[in-house]
């Protein structure tokens, strides 16, 4: 570990740590803190970076004049993914009073590393947002990164973009101004920021007050001719109803003349009184054939009427002005004991 000493100079340490606070620490403590930093180092060497950092915070609080060990603690938190631990403790470190020259270089640079980390954490933050719209939270977030990473100017650009987008002129002229004034003169996104700037900077045009309605030209308007109505239902119930009569009539006819003729067979006498002209068989089966018959001439002539007459109501009712808007009609197939009936809805 470059950051931290040698394993073989930490003992080493401990004993000059120990030499240095006799003044201030009790020969119980410097032993226990060499015994700490011992443990520490072992657990750095297993990998174990969690207990080896709180072993160097405990190390350190026990030697406060050695440290190196508060820098140890900040660095293998860091090794062990626990960047906020780890800044808490560079911090702390770069404020104490005389703390060791070589690590302060290294803790600047560290907490510059965990800066940028945390800058390229706010820039996913803000496209996520950005693509889900929120414009004005995108350019916030591409501001803190801006603020953590200062050498990324292209945040500044987005926080201005994203800040226009959100409709924050404000905000966005301040972020477009200062990335024309730190980006580089190369980078890619100047012209992008100076037409943007242009735009902000435009006059916003005045709007002329309305004309009062009283002194407004009279404006012609088109008036839709209504389309005209369809009668094809009308139409069709009506002829419907005409063909259904006459089915119905042709059947009855039918069937009246079949049952006169059944009659004149039945007159067919021998001279013993016995039926000739027809055979019962025949009978019975004309006779069924009479009543299908009827019962057609019957269903016809009713279903016929049926749509005969709600044919002509939707008619007569469809261009009356003081029906109003025209009323849907239904027809429906109802089913009965002996068949089946029609109902028109109007």
């Amino acid at each position: 570990m470059s950051a931290l000493l040698p394993s073989k100079h930490i003992a080493a340490v401990g004993i000059v740590a120990v030499c240095v606070l006799t003044m201030a620490a009790s020969p119980a403590d410097a032993g226990a803190g060499d015994a700490m930093v011992a443990h520490a180092a072992a657990a750095y060497k297993k990998g174990d970076y969690v207990r080896a950092s709180e072993l160097f915070e405990n190390a350190w609080q026990l030697q406060t004049g050695n440290t190196r060990l508060l820098y140890n603690a900040a660095r293998t938190a860091q090794l062990a993914g626990k960047p906020e631990r780890a800044e808490s403790l560079y911090r702390r470190f770069m404020k104490l009073p005389k703390r060791d020259a070589k690590a302060e270089v290294k803790a600047r640079d560290y907490l510059q590393v965990l800066d940028v980390r945390r800058a390229e954490s706010k820039a996913e933050q803000a496209r996520k947002a950005a693509e889900a719209g929120k414009h004005g939270t995108a350019a916030l977030l591409w501001a803190a990164a801006a603020r953590l990473a200062p050498d990324r100017h292209m945040y500044v650009f987005r926080a201005g973009q994203e800040a226009m987008l959100g409709g924050d002129k404000a905000e966005a002229k301040a972020h477009l101004q200062r990335y024309l004034k730190t980006a580089p003169a190369d980078a890619t996104d100047r012209p992008e920021a100076k037409a943007y700037l242009a735009k902000l900077n435009r006059p916003t045009p005045v709007v002329k007050p309305a004309v009062p309605p009283s002194k407004q030209a009279p404006v012609a308007v088109a008036v839709k001719k209504p389309e005209p109505v369809s009668h094809t239902m009308e139409y069709t119930l009506v002829g419907g109803g005409v063909l259904l009569g006459l089915i119905s009539a042709w059947q009855y006819f039918e069937a009246e003349g079949a049952a006169e003729e059944l009659r004149d067979q039945f007159k067919q006498t021998n001279a013993g009184g016995q039926i000739i002209g027809i055979s019962w068989a025949d009978a019975e089966s004309e006779n069924e054939t009479i009543a299908v018959q009827r019962t057609i001439a019957a269903a016809s002539g009713v279903i016929g009427g049926v749509a005969l007459a709600a044919g002509l109501v939707m008619r007569l009712t469809a261009d009356d002005p003081a029906q109003g808007a025209k009323k849907a009609t239904s027809i429906e197939l109802v089913p009965r004991r002996n068949g089946a009936g029609m109902v028109v809805r109007f």
